[in-house]
């Protein structure tokens, strides 16, 4: 009688040790988390004059003054530039070209993440912007000319986002040039100026990943 209750005994004692083992954690084991997948990073593309003079490295120009060589008014700096990849013109130490590039922008450089193609765009302006036009369907604020010429002084004082502006008498509103017109920026600029008074011009379009 003895014999067979220790019998009875063990196999349940292995079915409980086995339990423990399946599904148990050691309580000093720590559980790291799964593995997740890195955040994605935006692409842009943008398009303009390329150049590079021994006063600065390869910039995207904000402006061009038409000289020879040209010169570079402001602007991105590049990262990850080859000349060797592109065709461009040079003269006195001076190299340029027009280009459509795609890369990442981290706030103060234009990473270049592929190979650069010809500007296939039109017109001097060293930049393709994206008008970022007010769609709410409110009437233009119509500023007059002292208004707009205000707003530009403290756009160019207080807004180094702003790389340059200009007023838009027709419509009655000032159009800035911007890197990138972020969400942020917009908000900030309309509790500035008032809603519609500033319409931004992103010089960066973001891609999307079906592009």
């Amino acid at each position: 009688m003895r014999k067979r209750a220790l019998l009875g005994v063990i196999p349940a004692m292995l079915l409980f040790t086995a339990c423990g083992e399946e599904g148990g954690t050691d309580p000093g084991q720590s559980v790291e988390p799964p593995a997740s997948d890195p955040p994605s990073v935006q692409i842009y593309q943008a398009s303009g004059t390329v150049l590079e003079a021994s006063e600065h490295g390869p910039r995207l120009c904000a402006a061009v003054m038409e000289s020879l060589p040209p010169q570079c008014g402001g602007g991105v700096e590049l990262a990850g530039w080859d000349w060797d990849a592109v065709d461009a013109e040079s003269a006195q130490g001076t190299t340029w070209g027009e280009f459509e590039l795609t890369g990442t922008w981290d706030g103060e450089r234009f990473t270049v993440t592929e190979p650069a193609a010809p500007f296939r765009g039109s017109g001097p302006h060293a930049l393709t912007p994206e008008e970022q036009e007010p769609d709410d369907g409110e009437p233009d604020p119509a500023l007059a000319p002292e208004e707009m010429a205000d707003i530009q002084q403290a756009l160019a004082e207080d807004f180094p986002e702003v790389l340059s502006s200009y007023p838009d008498d027709g419509r009655g509103v000032v159009r800035a040039d911007v890197v990138l017109a972020t969400d942020e920026l917009r908000e900030t600029v309309d509790e500035r100026f008032g809603e519609g008074s500033v319409v931004l011009s992103s010089w960066l379009r973001p891609v999307s990943p079906e592009e």
